[in-house]
Order: C-alpha cells, then structure tokens, then sequence
C-alpha cells in the first residue's frame, strides 16, 4: 500500500506539531507501506518523511525537476528513497493522488484542498480514503466535498485503526 502525506507546504513547526508527527510516523511505519509525498523543504510533508525515514521507511517524492519556470530549487529530493517525475510543478498533485492509495492530511492549505479534490477523478471509491488528522486542523472543509468524497476527520490516535481495515 502506498499512502500519500499532505499538509501544507509552510510548516509551523512548533514542538507539539512535531511530536505528533513523529508519532503518527511510528504508527505508518509498523504498517508495511511506502510513503509517497512532495518534498517540498521545510514543509509539512519533508517533517513527516524526514521522522518516517528514521523508523527506515520507503519514500517515494513526485519530483518536477524539468519544470523550467520553477525548477526544482525547493525539493529535498536526498529524502526520497524514489522519485516519480511529474515533469511540471502543476502536474504534482495528480502524480502524488495517482499514486496513492490512501491520503493522510496533516493540515489544510490551499495546495491540499488541491489535492484531495483531486481523488474524485483519480480514485475509485469505496476503497480509497482520506484522512484528516483533526488535531491539526482548524476546521472542516465545506460539507459538498465530504459528500462528493471519502473523507473521516479522525484524531491521530485512530490512525493505526483505521489503517488495519483497509
């Protein structure tokens, strides 16, 4: 299985969110899964590979390295154990969901809300999920998307429960 990890691309690394991601690491570590994420630096998604990759977890980054209006200046691609090239920046949120079976959110943005809409075109429900980690969200995204889309609002510590039933 291959879980895809979002949150948003500016981190507001305070000790709590950092413990907390370390601890939902150690829970997606004990499952045998790769991780797929965009390693943006010091983003959400690099703090949670950077605490997976401790417990000697695979990653897989969506790399845009050819995009030439971007480059790939802000990519700590030495995280990834993989890359999956997606060409341009624009193109990163469908290779991250193509390749993704589940979604765990770590915090909403623009860039994620993105992202999980995303699933309604890639993914065939029942079987795919998304789940937003509530005690990094300040609040529910708008009620049509939970009805268009798999979503649970969990607390972390559910994490590892809902994992074994998929």
């Amino acid at each position: 299985m291959k879980i895809g990890i979002i949150g948003p691309s500016k981190l507001d690394k305070g000790k709590k969110m950092t413990k907390m991601v370390g601890e939902i690491a150690e829970i997606v570590s004990k499952k045998n899964v790769s991780i797929i994420i965009s390693p943006d630096k010091n983003s959400t998604a690099e703090l949670f590979a950077s605490e997976f990759k401790k417990r000697n977890g695979k990653i897989i980054g969506i790399d845009y390295k050819d995009d030439t209006d971007l480059g790939y200046a802000g990519l700590n691609r030495e995280i990834c154990d993989e890359l999956i090239s997606c060409e341009t920046w624009e193109n990163q949120p469908k290779y991250l969901v193509k390749n993704s079976d589940v979604l765990i959110v770590l915090g909403l943005s623009v860039g994620v809300t993105w992202e999980i809409c995303l699933t309604k075109f890639y993914w065939s429900y029942p079987k795919q999920r998304i789940f937003i980690i509530k005690e990094l969200v300040s609040d529910k995204l708008p009620k049509i998307l939970n009805k268009s889309l798999s979503i649970e609002y969990i607390s972390y510590k559910q994490l590892k429960n809902k994992l074994n039933l998929i």
